[in-house]
């Protein structure tokens, strides 16, 4: 990794506990290109802003002699390999350049500011506002970033391609998560952009994490100049008071302006564990499965014409077949004979 890429990478931490920080931004635009100087200035500035007075550093990695006599910590790894161990990408920053594996440096306050493991960053929020946290992973083809609120929670994770130049870096995804309220540990919504694929998925949930609704669009560009978003798959799901599936149904459309649905009903019943199903295909009945016991059960399906074909399974083995014509029995056939309730 680059000088510039280094230094953005702390970039994309600091933003995120500072306003001061945020003219920074339009520096890295993709779209545009950064002489030395300006490089050589914005790790000045970096590096200013980490050796304030609010967030002095007063400590660097954790000494390796003291690691291996006490045995407690990873300290300073010699060259490690591969991993977190690796050491992750040099930075010179004017800190003491290592090839430690974890690196720490703590505030006027003795509270954690950075934190390097391997190829992770770590910068703490600033200490008057706990509100957001953030985690930068920078790797040879991509690095990301993850938000995190005061309570740990992901907010948004966004994921860059790596290049050696501002212009060769892009925006490859982009998540955002949402939560009903303070004491809700798992997220009520989830929105991911795919700037690589053109596309776009929205996902609900439930109290218990479970998905209501998942909906994937194509991202095209509108008359405006601006982009719309193009329905391509939409997933619904139901639930009943249990918190049991009842209901699943999918609607997609295709490219040729056509589209189709499909849908799952389960009905639960004392005579088995799994559920009886009845699987439709554009609102018509295709299947239907009903169960006797766990491995007891009869499935049938239908065609267009009023032709149909059930077929009932013991032990889950088939063992017979009966064709109808709008429900005449037209043939039969025994692949094996029942066992008898006595003989099970």
């Amino acid at each position: 990794m680059d000088l510039q890429t280094a230094v953005l990478s702390l970039h994309l931490l600091f933003t995120l506990f500072t306003p001061g920080q945020k003219n920074l931004e339009s520096r890295f635009h993709p779209s545009d290109e950064m002489t030395r100087a300006e490089r050589l200035n914005m790790v000045m500035e970096v590096r200013n802003f980490i050796a304030s007075e609010k967030y002095a550093i007063e400590s660097g990695g954790a000494d390796e002699s003291e690691s291996e006599s006490d045995g407690e910590g990873l300290g300073a790894l010699e060259n490690p390999s591969y991993g977190p161990q690796s050491g992750g990408v040099s930075m010179d920053f004017g800190f003491p350049v290592t090839n430690a594996a974890e690196v720490l440096y703590s505030n006027s306050m003795d509270r954690i500011a950075f934190f390097q493991y391997g190829e992770e960053y770590f910068a703490a929020p600033d200490p008057l506002d706990v509100k957001r946290h953030s985690i930068v992973s920078v790797n040879d083809d991509s690095f990301s970033r993850t938000e995190y609120d005061g309570l740990y929670r992901m907010l948004e994770r966004t994921v860059w391609k790596n290049g050696k130049s501002s212009s060769a870096i892009s925006m490859q995804t982009r998540t955002r998560y949402t939560y009903a309220d303070s004491s809700a540990r798992l997220p009520k919504f989830y929105g991911e952009e795919n700037f690589k694929d053109n596309t776009y998925r929205e996902v609900r949930y439930n109290r218990t994490g479970k998905p209501l609704e998942i909906v994937d669009y194509d991202v095209g560009a509108a008359s405006n100049g601006g982009a719309k978003r193009i329905l391509r798959k939409k997933s619904s799901y139901t639930y009943d008071v249990k918190d049991r599936l009842v209901i699943d149904s999918q609607l997609e459309n295709f490219t040729d302006g056509t589209s189709k649905s499909t849908k799952n009903i389960y009905s639960y019943t004392a005579l088995s564990k799994l559920p009886d199903v009845s699987y439709y295909e554009d609102n018509v009945l295709r299947i239907q499965t009903s169960y006797r016991s766990d491995s007891d059960y009869t499935q049938t399906v239908y065609f267009d014409g009023g032709f149909s074909i059930s077929a009932e399974y013991q032990g889950g083995e088939r063992i017979l077949e009966i064709t109808r014509i709008n429900g005449v029995v037209m043939s039969r056939r025994t692949f094996k004979e029942a066992e008898s309730d006595e003989k099970k």
